[in-house]
């Protein structure tokens, strides 16, 4: 490499870890906004500057910020998760994989470090990794029964809720794996789409991707939602956790799916990008239209709704 070369590799370098540090801070304050946006320097990086010092940038930046601000453990767990994430986002896109096989494999791998971490701090503190989940979970349910105290909700309010917690502990445990899968397949699919507009101000080329509003789900995923199905209705609770989670996982795929489809109608029928954000943002809000979308993304391999609405006419 030449030395002008050098030279911008190290600036480039500097300025990821600032730009990821100040992310990480931004998180803190705006956590919905942070959450989505901490992948996309290690991102960034790893294409930039290749997987050795693409790498460096989130590794320093994390060690940097652990050092100044602290935190709490489960903090740092997430923050780290969401850095490595988008360097491993950035290394399927660097070698040329599709959208399914670097979101799966981005999604799959951060999972498996995940639990291999939870093992050995469940090992380190001689603790039952399921007793260490459960702790973890009751005592966020007891900072959420103080805090209905300190906004002044009913004492009924109150101790209705500190009955139920052993049911809604139990349920949360039993739906974390699909919960915390779904969570991150939603944060690498937003920071791909966050990811567009920034690869073109850094000179990074376009993901051969494709155009994601024709994005279509593999059709064997039906099965996979059948047998979860079918797993609820076994009276073995076991069984029923299983159905839980992996229909959790499917329906979130579906979801993307269905959203796809929504982007394509908004598309070829020009609909404002200011109309567009606000009807992006009621569908988390309203469970029905969720639930309609998803169903829009499940039933599309049967309807092709996206065929059907090019033959009857594109844009208005």
């Amino acid at each position: 490499m030449s030395a002008a070369g050098q030279h911008n590799a190290r600036r480039t370098l500097i300025v990821g870890i600032c730009v990821t540090m100040g992310m990480i801070a931004a998180a803190a304050l705006v956590p919905v906004i942070g959450v989505v946006a901490l992948p996309l320097p290690g991102m960034v990086c790893r294409l930039k500057l290749g997987p050795r010092q693409g790498g460096l940038v989130p590794a320093v930046a994390f060690v940097l910020m652990a050092a100044i601000a602290g935190g709490g453990v489960l903090d740092r767990v997430v923050v780290l998760g969401l850095l490595l994430l988008g360097y491993l986002l950035g290394e399927g896109i660097a070698r040329g994989f599709s959208i399914e096989k670097t979101v799966g494999l981005a999604t799959g791998s951060l999972a498996v470090l995940g639990t291999v971490a939870l093992y050995l701090t469940a090992l380190w503190s001689d603790t039952a990794v399921a007793a260490m989940v459960r702790s973890s979970v009751a005592e966020h349910l007891a900072v959420y029964a103080a805090a209905l105290t300190k906004l002044g909700a009913a004492e009924e309010t109150r101790q209705a809720f500190l009955a139920a917690a052993p049911r809604i502990e139990t349920m949360v445990v039993r739906m974390l794996p699909g919960a915390v899968l779904s969570g991150i397949l939603t944060v690498a699919w937003l920071a791909l789409l966050m990811a567009r507009p920034v690869f073109r101000r850094a000179g990074i080329a376009r993901p051969a991707f494709g155009a994601l509003i024709h994005w279509r789900c593999p059709e064997g995923l039906v099965w996979g939602v059948i047998t979860g199905g079918a797993l609820l209705l076994l009276p073995a609770a076991g069984a029923k956790a299983i159905g839980l989670n992996l229909l959790m996982v499917l329906l979130q795929i579906y979801f993307f799916q269905g959203i796809a489809i929504v982007s394509f109608y908004f598309e070829t029928r020009n609909v404002p990008p200011m109309v567009r954000w606000v009807l992006y943002a009621l569908i988390p809000l309203q469970i029905y239209v969720l639930l309609l979308v998803i169903g829009l993304g499940f039933f599309d391999m049967w309807l092709n709704v996206r065929k059907l609405t090019a033959d009857g006419g594109g844009g208005s």
